[in-house]
């Protein structure tokens, strides 16, 4: 059968009448098995504008009788709440789209001025099977991602999952580029004796002191502020040590999650409320340096627990921790 391009058309702009990228999709239509073009059009998707009417009106100008249509409707609260239902129940809704696409490319068309129209409209439209892919199997749902184009274009890299967030998004604001090398690793720490340190310090150096069963570690404010963030361990506890420039805050948590999952942290880039974000190497969820809990991603709403530090001169560290190590200005 040859379609015109005006059926097709209206077909088309009917069905994808809500941009594709919000998503927006209301219900789920499913057609009798027995259905003659069943490829072509089964589990379109319908915008909430959709009405049956309208499919009964498409499907009677293609001379497809309406009552050969098997209708079942699913309301769903919420887009995200009907991408969920897809990803679990309908994994089988992907190849559908697929033959979809392909399908529609290769129906006959009265010309090919025709045929070249229909496929730009359909690229227009986003109906791109590979972001239906993507959105299927990666479980990248982004119908709640309102970043701003500016942070969308800084966090591009990141794998942070933006639909997991407890706060607006767009009060973080970059100030820098994120740099692996901002984050010191536990292999490249280098520690020297309150004695040796003797002839590398000043008095008057400003230190942060963690101590863990008689154990001391000092870390030099001045390093903190280069660094900011400091992945290290006290007594086999994995601990990080962070500190903001911008708010002066330092504070140090276990990297222990939940008592299980060790992380290693590292600085985004972006501070909020005139206070850094870190994040983490598991998931690359942001962290709020000065609370320690988890902002916008996987562990969105989790806690770091925070460790007792303390901030003295060098005078006073030798003096009192006599036995304690410093990181060096080598590290």
């Amino acid at each position: 059968m040859v379609y015109s391009l005006k059926t097709i058309n209206q077909y088309i702009k009917t069905i994808i009448e809500k941009e594709y990228k919000n998503i927006a999709i209301y219900r789920h239509i499913r057609f009798n098995k027995n259905w003659v073009r069943e490829k072509e059009l089964k589990n379109i998707l319908m915008t909430q504008q959709f009405k049956v009417s309208q499919l009964n009106t498409v499907s009677r100008s293609i001379n497809y009788p309406v009552e050969q249509f098997k209708i079942k409707e699913i309301e769903f609260e919420n887009d995200l709440d009907l991408v969920k239902h897809l990803y679990k129940e309908e994994m089988g809704l992907l190849d559908e789209y697929e033959n979809l696409y392909k399908t529609i490319l290769t129906i006959e068309l009265d010309d090919d001025h025709d045929r070249a129209y229909f496929r730009q409209m359909l690229k227009t439209q986003k109906l791109h099977v590979y972001r239906i892919k993507q959105l299927m199997n990666n479980q990248k749902i982004n119908i709640n991602d309102h970043r701003t184009k500016e942070l969308k274009e800084f966090t591009r890299f990141f794998k942070t999952n933006w639909e997991k967030h407890k706060i607006n998004c767009n009060e973080l604001k970059p100030v820098r580029k994120r740099a692996n090398n901002n984050q010191t690793h536990i292999s490249e720490l280098s520690f020297i004796s309150t004695h040796e340190a003797k002839s590398v310090f000043l008095d008057r150096d400003r230190l942060l002191v963690v101590e863990r069963k008689n154990k001391q570690k000092a870390y030099p404010i001045e390093m903190l502020t280069f660094n900011e963030i400091i992945n290290d361990t006290i007594d086999g506890l994995p601990i990080v040590i962070t500190h903001c420039p911008l708010s002066g805050k330092t504070n140090v948590f276990k990297r222990i999650l939940n008592n299980k999952r060790v992380l290693q942290f590292g600085s985004t880039g972006l501070i909020r409320n005139s206070n850094s974000v870190l994040y983490d190497d598991k998931t690359e969820t942001l962290w709020q340096q000065g609370t320690g809990e988890a902002i916008v991603g996987y562990y969105v709403s989790n806690q770091l627990t925070m460790i007792p530090s303390q901030i003295i001169d060098f005078k006073t560290y030798k003096t009192e921790y006599k036995e304690g190590l410093i990181l060096a200005r080598t590290t």
